[in-house]
């Protein structure tokens, strides 16, 4: 009983406590919690004709500063240098230039962007994607995909949202955002990368693309197997100590369009399933580009030790045209004694 008021107490003051501090070591070791990359689903259609920008030629894009600030991205070969550099980005086209914000390397303070030079024209475009290649650390700050039809006014896209303290994306990183609730069928369209932050570490972008988009198309983020809003979601727990299962899932609406009757299909398998069934969204109806975050208890607790895996399936009225993104799933283990 001592032992686990000690263990309670101590990691409740953990998780209360974590102090974001750069790390030298390798990014697949050190992150505090498991990443979540950015969407990373190849779009439905072909890339929009003239439209790809692989930074071959630094006149496609003007550089800028807000905030006051002064340091600025470059676009050519050199990879990060600073205190905490991380590798050169491994884009496909890597060898003929990319755009780079090296925080680490300025450790001042960021907001800055690189814009394309002249706008696009997304006329008869009903969905469209923008598609990058990328590499990001993510330590304190945050980016992001701006798009604007006036070259004034800016609506912002979070890219990278969900990495933790010290994780990364893979290198390179198939991102992707639907900017169709902003730019459709619009006859011109800026875009910018936008870093913001301070003393970070680096984000490189390279072979930018306009694609076409899917109408429909619901993506799976996130999923949890534990409530970790009242909680915790353990990675192991003894059996005598065994808790409800209470998923948490996060989708995103990828598409141009709407998507409505949101629903979570679930299934709880330890080599064959031992539970499974449907709940609502908490969303009803998603707009382009919006998420849902939802929570839903189960039911069900493990009786016995095993290896088991929460798989669900993220599904609504219209007819999903990429189906091959819409599951996610969490694993967990029951165990004689063992808690982490």
């Amino acid at each position: 009983l001592a032992f686990g008021v000690v263990f309670g107490a101590s990691a409740q003051v953990a998780r209360q406590s974590v102090q974001q501090v750069k790390m030298k070591a390798n990014v697949n070791t050190i992150a505090l919690e498991q990443p979540v990359s950015a969407p990373s689903v190849a779009a439905t259609g072909d890339t929009i004709s003239g439209l790809y920008y692989d930074f071959s030629n630094s006149s496609d894009w003007t550089f800028g500063n807000l905030s006051g600030t002064t340091d600025s991205w470059v676009i050519g070969t050199a990879v990060p240098a600073g205190d905490f550099p991380i590798d050169g980005i491994e884009s496909t086209t890597a060898s003929n230039g990319f755009a780079l914000y090296d925080s680490d390397f300025y450790c001042g303070s960021d907001d800055a962007y690189v814009q394309l030079a002249n706008p696009v024209d997304l006329s008869g475009q009903g969905s469209v994607v923008v598609q990058f290649q990328q590499y990001y650390r993510n330590f304190q700050g945050q980016s992001f995909l701006e798009v604007s039809i006036d070259g004034t006014t800016w609506t912002t896209y979070e890219v990278n949202g969900a990495l933790a303290v010290n994780a990364a994306t893979s290198n390179p990183d198939n991102a992707q955002v639907n900017i169709s609730s902003t730019a459709a069928n619009a006859s011109q369209v800026w875009i910018r990368f936008r870093i913001m932050g301070g003393c970070d570490y680096s984000w490189m972008v390279d072979d930018v693309a306009f694609v076409e988009g899917a109408e429909n198309d619901m993506q799976m983020l996130k999923v949890w197997h534990g409530d970790i809003i009242n909680a915790f979601e353990y990675a192991q727990f003894p059996v005598a100590q065994s808790q409800e299962v209470v998923i948490g899932a996060v989708s995103l609406n990828q598409g141009g369009s709407a998507q409505t009757g949101v629903t979570y299909d679930y299934s709880i398998s330890d080599g064959s399933v031992v539970a499974s069934g449907s709940f609502s969204a908490a969303n009803a109806s998603l707009a382009s580009s919006a998420s849902d975050t939802t929570w839903y208890s189960t039911g069900f607790t493990p009786s016995d030790a095993g290896t088991y895996t929460v798989t669900v399936s993220v599904g609504s009225d219209q007819s999903d045209a990429v189906p091959s993104n819409n599951d996610g799933e969490s694993v967990f283990r029951v165990t004689d004694n063992i808690y982490a």
